[in-house]
């Protein structure tokens, strides 16, 4: 029986859903174990280089890392197309074409690995173009970069297409174990070279090595537990063309991605220069460690929505777009409020004053991560729906105005004309892509959407003023201070917010549903 027949049998769609959601519980949960893995540990490395080495060689990672992101736009999006295309054979148990889907990934991937060593090479003599001021004296940046193209090679080139079966069968959760071990073991490596050898090409020479050891992982555990899937054939033209057509849309939503957060990173190395970027990146590393973790959610979620667009009434769809989108909204306000009363006190904690941006500048970061974070569920749809050719122009708009902005405003206002430019990209971004959406996918009117939205963002707005002025009070600082403004955050801005939201329908229905999750994920455990 297909899943295209299970909406015809009551018990078998209620299974459907109760599996569903546990996909989702168990694939967040460990996503949220690696995510705190790559948070923590990461932010030890961090420490460690800026008092070791310095903020310029900090600067050096947050720049190269930056400019292998732009390299990976020859990915061009064959992987979410490809984990797309297997959604209905996988619900089908269709081996034959899900092996095939993965047969032609495995191509394009090795493929994409060639050109990424290819285009890396060929970029080599713009790369001084790239750093404005002094580079560390006992560094070749040409060596480095090579490593960076090196590690980037290797995770296409070794068994890349296994990973995106494990994501088409909602088992996000193995490859988040994968790398929760794989990253530590890296992590702790490094600092111990940092403690005990201070080099830095030491340090960065571990990032190809623990790739290399997390494919072969990976590959091995697909081969041992799911190699039903991996019966290679001939695909058929008919899906081939289907994938292909998908990727220049996929190309912009990709494209937009990187321009918004890599871009940013470059403009401000060639204009301002390394030290300048290691300010930023630190800001920067704090504010997306906790999108980091809304992201594991969200990912958890997609093959699930997928689904469920599939099989699910439009009544049931829509009330679980409400539901999501209520709850992603009081976690992002919530997060929000701790950003800004927290960034500062603790900055001065980890990286001292001289390292420290203004608090107009924490202000900005913060309406960076609302507006970026807030339209994920809306991301989350459009991608499990796949109209990205109808989302194309507005990802190649937000690029380009991402980037015009970023160049005309840096040399005038620096690094607040840097972070502008992208909230004005994600604020411009979101009304456009839920029209789209709901036009596409909904088939009905967004104007409730925009309603809430904009109501949303004004209660966002209160309670992050009302907690801030309520921490701005505490009269002392250090640790000390910080543990009773985080406090102050955590209980003050979810009391505000219940107030603000108790009476509403979709409180009552978020909790519930909540509430149900959490009983299904303890009963399973007894």
């Amino acid at each position: 029986m297909t899943a295209y027949k299970i909406q015809d049998i009551k018990g078998d769609l209620i299974m459907a859903v109760i599996e569903r959601t546990r996909n989702t519980v168990t694939g967040a949960i460990w996503g949220a174990v690696e995510k705190a893995s790559t948070i923590l540990l990461p932010f030890i490395v961090r420490t460690f280089l800026i008092k070791k080495l310095g903020s310029e060689y900090l600067g050096l990672s947050g720049l190269f890392s930056s400019i292998l992101q732009v390299l990976n736009l020859t990915e061009l999006g064959f992987g979410s197309a490809a984990v797309f295309a297997m959604y209905k054979p996988i619900a089908d148990d269709d081996y034959s074409t899900t092996g095939a889907i993965l047969a032609f990934l495995r191509k394009v991937y090795k493929l994409i690995g060639l050109i990424t060593i290819t285009a890396g090479v060929v970029c080599t003599p713009f790369l001084k173009y790239l750093i404005t001021g002094n580079v560390p004296s006992d560094i070749n940046i040409y060596i480095l970069y090579y490593i960076y193209i090196a590690n980037t090679a290797v995770s296409y080139l070794l068994f890349a297409h296994k990973q995106s079966l494990l994501s088409a069968l909602q088992l996000n959760r193995i490859t988040s174990k994968i790398t929760f071990f794989t990253n530590t073991a890296m992590r702790l490596c490094q600092i111990a070279v940092l403690v005990l050898i201070p080099n830095y090409y030491l340090y960065i020479v571990l990032m190809p090595i623990f790739t290399i050891v997390s494919n072969i992982s990976c590959s091995v555990i697909v081969d041992k537990n799911y190699s039903k899937w991996l019966v290679y054939s001939k695909l058929e033209d008919s899906i081939r063309h289907d994938i292909k057509k998908r990727i220049f849309p996929l190309m912009s939503t990709k494209l937009a991605g990187v321009l918004v957060n890599a871009a940013d990173t470059l403009v401000v190395s060639a204009f301002l220069g390394l030290t300048q970027v290691a300010i930023y990146n630190n800001y920067y590393y704090i504010m997306s460690s906790v999108s980091g973790f809304l992201i594991v959610i969200y990912n958890a979620m997609q093959a699930g929505i997928g689904n469920a667009l599939v099989i699910d009434s439009h009544e049931k769809i829509m009330a679980d777009f409400k539901k999501f989108c209520f709850i992603n909204n009081w976690v992002v306000t919530f997060c929000t409020v701790c950003l800004l009363c927290l960034y500062q006190p603790f900055m001065e904690l980890w990286v001292g004053t001289d390292l420290m941006l203004s608090f107009g500048m924490v202000i900005l970061f913060c309406v960076y991560f609302y507006a970026n974070t807030i339209q994920r569920i809306v991301v989350i749809y459009k991608d499990a729906a796949g109209i990205w050719k109808e989302d194309m122009l507005r990802c190649y708009l937000s690029c380009g105005l991402n980037l015009l902005v970023n160049i005309v405003t840096v040399g005038y206002i620096g690094l607040y004309g840097v972070i502008g430019s992208s909230v004005a990209a994600n604020v411009i971004g979101l009304p456009w892509m839920a029209f789209i959406l709901y036009k596409t996918v909904f088939k009905e009117s967004s104007k409730e959407f925009y309603l809430n939205e904009i109501k949303d963002a004004a209660i966002a707005v209160i309670v992050c003023f009302l907690t801030l002025t309520v921490c701005n009070l505490v009269p002392f600082g250090g640790v000390m201070g910080l543990l009773v403004k985080a406090a102050i955050s955590v209980i003050l801005s979810n009391l505000l917010l219940f107030v603000c939201y108790f009476k509403s329908k979709q409180f009552a229905l978020s909790k519930d549903w909540v509430l149900g999750v959490i009983k299904r994920k303890v009963g399973n455990k007894k």
